[in-house]
């Protein structure tokens, strides 16, 4: 195809011929096609006669002048170039170039090789944009999760706080068995959010594992300790044992192995009506640095049919799934279970017969201690719940001198009429009797302004102002005085709402709805410090 024969031209137009990628020869002085093979051809439908020549903005081929002119200064870039190109019938595609510089019969000339890359682009960009969206779609669902916590866990605060407060008065015994109930269905109510909540974290990715030492055998014991008395209503035997080759201290998350255990051993318990659950922990590898556990939850209950063991597992699937059925829950569990041992490098099985029982079984790896645990109490504290922490704080409260209390000044600010009645009885069941109110963020600021207190219990949702952005202000209005603790109060249950609490310069946080003794542990957390600012003050 090539027209000029000139010195060397024959051999080029003849080995580019024969090349399968279409290849254009450009001069390098004048930027003009010196000759093009049958490949450009069948790309672009331009030949030679009607490129030899001329520029290939004279051509058609080409639009963007600006970066042919940097092409022709630096032809050999790393990357190469990418043009958008134009075929003879008008077409739009995408091509990117490889260049070799070369002399024709003394001419400076450029071998360029077009590569159709238009494919490649549409599925890079297809690709861009599906990941966009399943961000977008993961930041809405993480948004609508955050929401659906704080209408939840609102209504259920003035529930569960209100029941807590009503038991502890002088009640009938009918009063008190109606009482019991209300309480008890809340929790109920409380753990189907918790369960909801939970699996979509795990799925989402959101769920955080913490890498702390703790001891195994206090894990097992303070779950069977925790499902013994529901076994003791029905005269079950709870019991569980630790192979005793099994070193104690141990560094993984106590809390995600302690939910895994009372998942399962609540379940063994519900589903079995007589005989025994027994819990035991097995030595299944050993490490130099780790070791791998297996876990197994054996019940005498009602077992489970071959024709549903595959399907236990997965979420909101229960093995009798009738609406008749006589065992509640919502099926969300064993699901949880199995991802948080999927991430702690198990697996999750079960054997079962119909009539016969069930055992539960899982492995698990944890690290080995790379320093002596800590015998301050400490890794007994991280294994439990908020409100056993606060459990094993409240002697310190109980043996503070009632008058010192009194004197601490507590601002509440909570936009729910309910909540305030709910937070202030459990402040002043707790001794806490010189509490003030606010309705948003900006009555707060106002309040704080012109009263010294010494805690700040802030809501995070609120009207007006918000919570986080009311002790944005608050610190930056305080800024060479005395800090005062503020505690977050949140409705909100995502991975990030703790981290969003702190970066807004709250010191602690506590999630609806609020337990007597959870909301104890926190004041006594803070209550030594706030304790000198008030002999200060006075």
């Amino acid at each position: 195809m090539m027209t000029n024969p000139r010195g060397r031209i024959e051999w080029f137009r003849q080995l580019i011929e024969s090349n399968g990628e279409p290849i254009s020869i450009v001069s390098v002085g004048s930027g003009r096609f010196v000759g093009v093979n049958s490949a450009f051809f069948r790309m672009t439908g331009f030949n030679g006669h009607e490129t030899i020549g001329k520029t290939p903005f004279e051509v058609g081929f080409l639009v963007d002048r600006t970066g042919y002119a940097r092409f022709l200064r630096s032809p050999t870039a790393e990357n190469g170039y990418e043009f958008e190109c134009r075929t003879k019938e008008g077409q739009v595609r995408l091509a990117q170039t490889t260049t070799i510089a070369i002399d024709v019969a003394g001419q400076a000339c450029l071998v360029v090789i077009w590569r159709d890359i238009t494919e490649r682009k549409q599925f890079e960009n297809e690709m861009a944009r599906a990941r966009d969206l399943a961000l977008e779609s993961a930041r809405l669902k993480s948004e609508f999760l955050s929401n659906i916590s704080h209408e939840l866990r609102t209504p259920l605060n003035g529930i569960v706080g209100m029941s807590q407060l009503l038991i502890d008065t002088e009640l009938s015994r009918e009063q008190r068995e109606y009482a019991n109930t209300i309480e008890t269905c809340s929790g109920i109510l409380l753990k189907l959010v918790c369960d909801i909540l939970d699996f979509s974290k795990v799925s989402s990715g959101q769920l955080r594992f913490e890498e702390i030492s703790f001891n195994l055998r206090d894990v097992v014991e303070t779950v069977v300790a925790l499902c013994a008395v529901q076994a003791a209503a029905k005269n079950l035997e709870l019991t569980s044992t630790i192979d005793t080759s099994i070193q104690s201290e141990l560094i993984g998350d106590p809390h995600r192995l302690g939910e895994i255990l009372t998942n399962l051993v609540n379940n063994a318990v519900k589903f079995t009506e007589s005989g025994a659950v027994t819990v035991s922990v097995a030595l299944q590898k050993l490490n130099s640095d780790s070791t791998i556990l297996r876990f197994e939850v054996r019940d005498t209950g009602i077992g489970i049919s071959r024709a549903n063991l595959d399907r236990v597992f997965q979420p909101f699937v229960q093995a009798d799934g009738s609406t008749t059925r006589k065992y509640g829950g919502t099926g969300l569990g064993l699901a949880i279970c199995a991802k948080l041992v999927t991430l702690m490098n198990g697996n999750i099985g079960v054997v079962s017969s119909l009539g016969l029982g069930s055992t539960f079984h899982f492995t698990a790896r944890f690290e080995h201690p790379r320093s002596e645990p800590d015998q301050s109490g400490a890794t007994r504290q991280d294994l439990c719940s908020p409100a056993q922490d606060a459990n094993m704080l409240l002697p310190a409260s109980e043996t503070t001198d009632q008058a010192d209390r009194e004197q601490v000044r507590i601002l509440v600010v909570e936009d729910v009429m309910v909540n305030q009645l709910v937070m202030r009885r459990q402040l002043e069941k707790l001794g806490y009797t010189n509490v003030g109110n606010a309705e948003n963020g900006l009555e707060a600021l106002e309040t704080l302004a012109k009263t010294t207190y010494d805690i700040v219990l802030m809501d995070c949702e609120m009207p007006v102002l918000d919570g986080r952005e009311a002790t944005i202000r608050f610190r930056r209005n305080e800024q060479g005085q005395r800090r005062t603790p503020v505690i977050a109060i949140t409705a909100k249950a995502l991975a990030d709402d703790r981290e969003k609490c702190v970066a807004a310069g709250m010191d602690d946080y506590i999630s609806k709805p609020i337990r007597l003794e959870e909301l104890a542990g926190v004041l006594d957390r803070w209550r030594p410090k706030v304790e000198k600012a008030v002999e200060n003050r006075g």
